[in-house]
């Protein structure tokens, strides 16, 4: 059956404000909704607060305001303001009619809704120009809003909120929830299922995510601290945070710097123009990076690191490290694997490594202590390639030994490690230290080379 109900007065009052006349009512419905049937709301110009209760009873309540020049006007702009409630085919709506044309000038209306609705019963609401805040759903609910700001908390169930300026507040739910915000900050927390927002101009918030994480956003800042499954960033123009991630975080931005701290899985670091900052990735580390510096300590596997016109300083690594940067200069510590180097223009330093170390380098100094991050390691394979900046290596003495092999043109070669010779020229010499048993190959053009010796540790 359906109802259109012009506005049952439970009040009805005339204020006075700065020269103009408020003309103020007041409609309350009651109605029963049988289970399984869902509940749809449509207003615009005023807000929507929604709580819920276990039964099947539907309190509505909506306040319509009009402000005139004249209290006549303000009462004839009420008068003409209609809420239809409509229970055909057993779902419940609510809905807020203005008239297309009042007839009268300069005034403002608005309706305001509270309602008390069934915790099970499905739920859609669509406003405009006005703030909406549901607490208690236990069924899906979709929320269509603009122009103001939307609530929600303590939900069970999918839920899907779309806002247009204003900010977004999830505060608990228990499943899913996607969230698709412009021009407006959103903070989620304490969500259970897989939580996925999308937001552009404005700054979010993620915390206590039971599940998979993904946020797509532009021109804001994001940060995500304790998220239980993988999670997927994106962005620009805005720095991300991601903190204490139980899985796999991948991080891909744009002129922005991105932080990862306490991952449990592997990470995926990318941006450009921004920095880039890393500790405690439990497993394998990947980034991508223009115009970036880089700093990180610890991780659990193996890091891949490639960048630009920034600098390169880890620490750490319980895996191999391959470095690859241009005009960077590059700082490696306590590599448990091994270490691959290539930069130019810049400064390549490393103190302790367990595998094969090899670095290309144009244009930059190169200064390596060989002494293995482990103790009690046999020597690994050292190659070394710069030009026009000095090499220094230091290796262990009295170790298993290595076959040097070292050239260089407009320089000179001193060692300080006891060696056999058994060739040497202007800019070259080849020889042995100790049982010759690693290959240490040195080649430099434009500039010194020195084999030093490692102070032990």
């Amino acid at each position: 059956m359906r109802t259109a109900i012009k506005l049952a007065l439970a009040c009805a009052c005339v204020l006075t404000a700065q020269g103009r006349e408020e003309y103020r009512r007041e409609f309350t419905r009651t109605v029963t909704l049988a289970a399984g049937h869902s509940v749809r709301i449509e207003n615009s110009l005023g807000n929507v607060t929604i709580h819920t209760q276990p039964d099947g009873q539907a309190a509505i309540r909506a306040v319509i305001q009009c402000s005139a020049p004249t209290a006549a006007e303000a009462r004839q702009c009420a008068d003409r303001i209609q809420v239809v409630v409509d229970q055909g085919g057993g779902n419940l709506s609510v809905r807020t009619e203005y008239p297309s044309n009042n007839g009268i000038s300069n005034i403002g209306f608005g309706v305001n809704y509270d309602l008390d609705l069934p915790q099970a019963a499905p739920l859609e609401v669509r406003n405009r120009f006005g703030a909406v805040s549901l607490v208690g759903q236990h069924a899906a609910a979709t929320i269509v809003n603009a122009n103001g700001n939307v609530t929600l908390s303590m939900g069970r169930g999918r839920q899907e909120i779309e806002n247009s300026f204003g900010s977004v507040d999830v505060r608990g739910n228990e499943g899913d929830v996607t969230v698709r915000n412009t021009n407006g900050d959103v903070t989620a927390a304490d969500v259970t299922g897989t939580l996925d927002i999308a937001d552009r101009f404005g700054k979010v918030r993620a915390a206590n995510t039971g599940r998979g994480l993904t946020i797509h956003s532009n021109n804001g800042d994001i940060q995500a601290n304790r998220v239980g499954g993988v999670a997927t960033i994106s962005n620009s123009f805005g720095p991300v945070v991601v903190s204490e991630a139980k899985s796999d975080v991948n991080v891909h931005n744009q002129n922005g710097a991105v932080t990862a701290q306490g991952v449990d899985g592997a990470a995926d670091l990318e941006t450009s123009f921004g920095r880039v900052q890393f500790a405690r990735i439990a497993k394998s580390l990947i980034v991508h990076a223009q115009n970036t510096s880089i700093t990180g300590e610890e991780v659990g596997a193996g890091a891949r690191v490639e960048t630009t016109f920034g600098t390169v300083d880890l620490r750490g690594i319980r895996g191999g490290a391959r470095i690859t940067a241009g005009n960077s200069p590059i700082k490696l510590a306590e590599v448990a694997g091994e270490v691959y180097a290539k930069t130019s223009f810049a400064e390549v330093r490393l103190d302790s490594a367990s595998g094969p170390v090899t670095v290309e380098n144009n244009n930059g100094s190169v200064n390596i202590d060989a002494h293995p991050a482990k103790p009690g390691l046999e020597c690994q394979p050292i190659s070394v390639r710069t030009t026009f900046s000095p090499i220094r290596v230091a290796v262990p003495a009295g170790g298993p030994g290595y076959h040097v092999n070292a050239s260089t043109s407009f320089g000179t070669i001193r060692t300080e490690q006891e060696m056999v010779v058994s060739g040497e020229l202007a800019g070259s010499l080849r020889g042995r230290i100790g049982n010759g048993s690693c290959p240490l190959w040195l080649n430099d053009q434009n500039g010194n080379i020195e084999i030093l010796k490692s102070v032990s540790r």
